[in-house]
This record gives structure tokens, C-alpha cells and sequence, in this order.
């Protein structure tokens, strides 16, 4: 098994890359629910969602060329 992401805890918690994507899915989702669509956010932190939307809409891509 690839080990993707550590556990930050004194266990050590290995994910494999599929695992990872789900966990970092499941977060990103969570996040979509508690934000309102129309609020504001700062510079840096508007680059940093939409980077991570990007890095999705990538992931989704190549996970259907699989």
C-alpha cells in the first residue's frame, strides 16, 4: 500500500490514495454544506478553495479514464 497521507496523532494512521481522495471528498463536501454560497471570502482564501475545486475536477477526470 503507497502511503498517501500520516496520521498527525501519536498512531500511526496510513492511507492508501483512494482512502485519501474519499476522506479529502467527504471534508470538501462537509465544507460545500456549512458555507453560504454567496459569502465573501479573502483573496487568499477564495485561491485556495477554488485551487482545491480544480484538484477535484482533475481527480473526478482521470478517476473516469480508470
Amino acid at each position: 500500500m503507497e502511503q498517501v497521507m500520516a496520521g498527525r496523532t501519536t498512531e500511526n494512521i496510513q492511507l492508501d490514495a483512494t482512502t485519501s481522495r474519499a476522506v479529502a471528498r467527504g471534508i470538501g463536501e462537509r465544507l460545500r454544506q456549512s458555507i453560504n454560497a454567496d459569502q465573501r471570502f479573502p483573496d487568499r482564501l477564495q485561491r485556495l478553495l477554488d485551487e482545491m475545486r480544480d484538484r477535484e475536477a482533475r481527480e473526478i477526470a482521470s478517476d473516469k479514464r480508470r
